[in-house]
């Protein structure tokens, strides 16, 4: 929340959910959608803040995209229907034919949007990992030490055309993500991490005995040597990707 916070402030202007207008044959507007209208949801991701727009979008098939919009304080439901595309980055993503209201910087609203902002992340987090258990990405899409300096990297070095700022700015929302990553993470009900810890003291909870410190540190063992496989393999994944480019 603290560096999210320290992110915002500088900015003057914040992005909503609301249409503010739309790029001439805008799929969006043909959906049926209009000036003012609120997002709700999109293929089911409930959209509080302009970052889970911008999430779901990315994630969405451009030829089949479900929206709902709030209008007049009542839900509207678009319906499915086929969104203008890019390729980027050798994926067909949805490329947006609408802009959105702006909010001009106050404290009430810095604060509000630190809250908002940290919870969207939180949640991209969540459904990334969603992503990753049911195969929706793959070992693309998964990146280690060498894997996130490069992300780093790229991400400084492009912003750096818009600006110090601009690149400082990109570089603390990754450096947002990372932590919050990491803690959900850690979290998991896995051996060798708090949370595979904290199952088993749920389950000591419930059946008033503990497992023997024997067996719970062969769990642990066995978690610590598969966590070190895993972050090899990911790792060179990463350096194959930097040679092969």
């Amino acid at each position: 929340f603290v560096m999210m916070l320290f992110l915002l402030a500088p900015q003057e202007m914040f992005g909503t959910t609301i249409i503010a207008q739309f790029t001439e044959g805008s799929a969006l507007s043909a959906a049926g959608a209009k000036e003012g209208d609120r997002i709700l949801e999109i293929d089911g991701y409930q959209v509080n803040t302009d970052k889970d727009m911008g999430f779901a979008l990315a994630l969405a098939d451009p030829n089949q995209v479900h929206m709902v919009v709030e209008r007049d304080g009542a839900r509207v439901d678009l319906g499915t229907f086929a969104m203008h595309s890019q390729e980027l980055e050798g994926r067909n993503v949805v490329a947006m034919d609408f802009y959105v209201l702006g909010e001009k910087r106050s404290v009430p609203v810095v604060l509000r949007r630190a809250v908002a902002d940290t919870f969207s992340t939180t949640r991209m987090v969540l459904e990334s990992l969603k992503g990753l258990v049911t195969g929706r990405f793959g070992m693309n899409e998964i990146a280690g030490p060498v894997g996130t300096a490069r992300a780093i990297s790229q991400v400084t070095g492009a912003s750096l055309a818009f600006g110090f700022g601009e690149a400082l700015s990109s570089m603390l929302m990754v450096m947002v993500i990372i932590p919050v990553n990491l803690g959900i993470v850690n979290l998991m009900p896995l051996p060798a991490l708090d949370g595979g810890r904290l199952l088993f003291l749920v389950w000591e909870a419930v059946t008033r005995r503990p497992v023997p410190a024997k067996y719970e540190g062969y769990v642990h063992a066995a978690g610590f040597v598969l966590l070190i496989g895993f972050m090899v393999v990911v790792t060179f994944h990463d350096i194959f990707m930097i040679v092969t480019g």
